[in-house]
């Protein structure tokens, strides 16, 4: 019983400082401040080649000159060769019809193998899925993707 009532006095000591908190003032910030600081922010992360912003677009570009460019906020995505079965369409015969899927996984853009029957390999390794960044290389069949960010 007495930890009932220690519970009970808990409960309404924390509804009373909330009831306090939310009578105070908040401080007043600037909207340029704000712009400067969320403008920081973003140029820091920016830097970093494995985040990418939700208005940025993944560009794979290709070493034959046939670059996918796809908008973060289109992901997932599923990339290949089966023109009705895929978002983007890589046109070799070593690729799979759905050969791996580009998804966001918070901040950063995760590849995804999906069952290709030639693997999908990142720097050279092959793999199942992994967070990419600008300057990897992609390799799907015959076609070979540097990873960039616009």
């Amino acid at each position: 019983m007495e930890d009932g009532m220690k519970n009970r006095d808990d409960d309404t000591t924390i509804m009373t400082i909330k009831a306090i908190l939310s009578q105070l003032p908040k401080p007043e910030v600037s909207d340029k401040i704000k712009e400067v600081h969320l403008d920081s922010i973003h140029a820091a992360l920016s830097s970093r080649g494995d985040i990418f912003a939700r208005n940025d677009f993944v560009v794979l570009q290709s070493h034959d000159g046939h670059d996918l460019r796809i908008p973060i906020k289109k992901l997932p995505v599923k990339i290949g060769r089966g023109k009705n079965m895929v978002d983007y369409l890589v046109d070799n015969k070593g690729v799979s019809r759905v050969h791996f899927w580009l998804e966001r996984s918070g901040a950063l853009v995760r590849i995804r193998d999906a069952g290709s029957s030639n693997g999908t390999f990142l720097n050279r390794k092959r793999i199942t899925q992994d967070d990419i960044r600008v300057g990897d290389e992609i390799v799907v069949g015959t076609s070979v993707f540097t990873v960039d960010r616009q």
